[in-house]
């Protein structure tokens, strides 16, 4: 944390009183002889613009290895929305489609199977 509040140009005076920590303890939580609750994490993280993983470990999370390939395959749909101007594509609001049958999202995902079938063949 100290270098993320070097890098930010605050003294520990500072981030403790926008925080609403003392002093003392900010000082200790960057020495690590603290450990911060969770809630606290979450506001440095939110501070100093990092994940509370950076905070945690070091480093973010990036090894896409280690992610399933529906993960994989949904964040390079979520890409291709957003290359194409949109940023909250309905197909990607889940809260959107919990009320929905299990017969209304097979109709959907049939949908969408045949408009890019069409697609495709459209294409060739």
């Amino acid at each position: 944390m100290e270098n993320l509040r070097e890098r930010s140009d605050y003294k520990q005076k500072e981030i403790s009183a926008l925080l609403g920590f003392t002093t003392n303890v900010y000082g200790m939580y960057e020495r690590e002889e603290r450990t911060p609750s969770l809630d606290t994490l979450v506001k440095l993280a939110d501070f100093f613009h990092v994940s509370v993983d950076y905070l945690l470990r070091g480093k973010e999370y990036h090894s896409s290895e280690e992610l399933p390939t529906d993960i994989l395959d949904l964040k390079r749909l979520l890409k291709l929305y957003r290359k194409n101007g949109i940023e909250n594509p309905s197909i990607l609001r889940v809260e959107d489609f919990t009320s929905l049958s299990a017969s209304d999202l097979a109709y959907l995902d049939k949908m969408v199977k045949l408009y890019l079938d069409k697609d495709k063949e459209a294409r060739k």
